[in-house]
């Protein structure tokens, strides 16, 4: 797992305007380290096989209250061609006030991977990386349906995050 940056101080505001508030104008500002993230870990998959670039899904909620799927627009503004391979197949609640097993029950089974994944290498990405639930779940749904997952790239972790991400 490859992270940027960590998710405090100015960042996680810049990021909250982004997501919740409409600032789309701040895209490019965290694009730029999305970007090298993504870049990070495609270079230690180490392979000349093409390698599927997968975005987390977006809730249809969020995506009706926002107008945009937040890491498509950061992806696109770093370079990086991003292909919707993962939906939810129910709507799972907000995961902001949950905590860490709160989330993974929230989560489990909430995604399936499209049938185009199978036999397809991919990396997953995200924007922010809170306790792994949402990555976890994603995983999950990628080899539920015949994908290999080589890594994971998000743009953020917290500082509980830590553990298992590799800082670029």
């Amino acid at each position: 797992m490859w992270s940027a940056v960590d998710y405090a101080g100015a960042v996680a505001r810049l990021i909250v305007a982004f997501k919740n508030d409409g600032r789309t104008s701040v895209a490019p500002v965290l694009a730029e380290p999305l970007g090298r993230s993504i870049d990070a870990a495609m270079s230690h998959a180490g392979t000349s096989d093409e390698i599927g670039v997968v975005a987390i899904p977006v809730r249809r909620s969020s995506l009706r209250r926002r107008g945009y799927r937040p890491v498509h627009l950061l992806a696109r503004r770093a370079g990086v061609d991003v292909e919707s391979m993962l939906r939810f197949v129910r709507e799972p609640q907000d995961q902001r006030r949950l905590g860490r097993a709160d989330r993974a029950r929230n989560l489990a089974f909430a995604m399936r991977g499209s049938p185009a994944i199978a036999g397809r290498r991919v990396l997953i990405v995200d924007d922010v990386l809170t306790t792994g639930a949402t990555l976890s779940e994603a995983v999950r749904a990628v080899r539920e349906a015949g994908g290999e997952v080589i890594g994971a790239a998000v743009l953020a972790r917290t500082r509980r995050g830590r553990r298992a991400s590799r800082r670029v």
